[in-house]
C-alpha cells in the first residue's frame, strides 16, 4: 500500500522550525533574560519582545496543524484497492466489495447474510447499477455463487466518476425476495 502525504515536504520543514524555535525562545527567557531583568528592570522591553515573539510562534504552529483537520488526503496518491459497502437492515445484511471502484470493468462480490452474520441462503442475487445524476439507469446483472460462498459479478463497466447507486436483490424463496440498497464512489481511472 502507498503511503499517503498529507502535508508537503517545505510545509513539514516549516512546521519542524517553528518546533525548534519554540523551546529555544522558551531557554533564552529562562537562562538570560529572565535573570537578566532580575539584575535590571530596564531590560523588560527584549523580554517582552521575546515573549510576543514565542507566542506568535505557537499561535502559527497551533493554526498550522489544527489546518490539516481540513485537509483531505489527495485523491490521486490513495492506492488503488477494492471498495466496501456494508448495507444493513433488520432483516439482513450485504457486504459487498467493489474492486478496483474505478471508472472502467469492475468486479463485485457480494456476501449475503442474516442479521445475525450468519449465512444467508439465496436461490439467486442480481445486482443493479444507477448513476441518475449522469442519466444512467439500470445497469443490471445476475450474479453467479462461487465456491467461495460470495456471488460475483465480473466485468461490470462503470462509464463515469462519482456516486454511484446499487440495489441487491436476493431471491431466498419461490415467495421471498430481500433487497437492499446503498451508494458507493467511483474513482477516475
Amino acid at each position: 500500500m502507498m503511503p499517503i502525504d498529507i502535508v508537503s515536504q517545505p510545509e513539514l520543514q516549516n512546521l519542524a522550525a517553528a518546533i525548534v524555535l519554540l523551546p529555544l525562545l522558551a531557554a533564552r527567557h529562562r537562562f538570560r533574560l529572565t535573570p537578566a531583568l532580575a539584575r535590571d528592570a530596564g531590560v523588560s522591553q527584549p523580554f517582552s519582545r521575546s515573549i510576543a515573539l514565542e507566542c506568535a510562534v505557537a499561535v502559527i504552529l497551533l493554526a498550522v496543524v489544527a489546518g490539516w483537520r481540513f485537509t483531505p488526503p489527495p485523491r490521486a496518491l490513495m492506492s488503488e484497492g477494492p471498495v466496501v459497502v456494508h448495507i444493513h437492515t433488520d432483516k439482513a445484511m450485504f457486504l459487498v466489495l467493489v474492486s478496483p471502484a474505478r471508472v472502467g470493468l469492475d468486479d463485485f462480490a457480494l456476501q449475503l447474510l442474516h442479521e445475525d452474520a450468519s449465512p444467508l441462503s439465496a436461490k439467486e442475487a442480481r445486482l443493479t447499477l444507477s448513476m441518475r445524476s449522469r442519466g444512467i439507469e439500470g445497469i443490471e446483472r445476475k450474479a453467479a455463487l462461487g465456491s467461495d460462498g460470495f456471488w460475483h459479478v465480473t466485468g461490470v463497466p462503470l462509464s463515469a466518476p462519482g456516486r454511484w447507486h446499487m440495489q441487491i436483490d436476493a431471491l431466498v424463496s419461490d415467495f421471498e425476495q430481500i433487497s437492499l440498497e446503498d451508494d458507493f464512489d467511483v474513482a477516475s481511472p
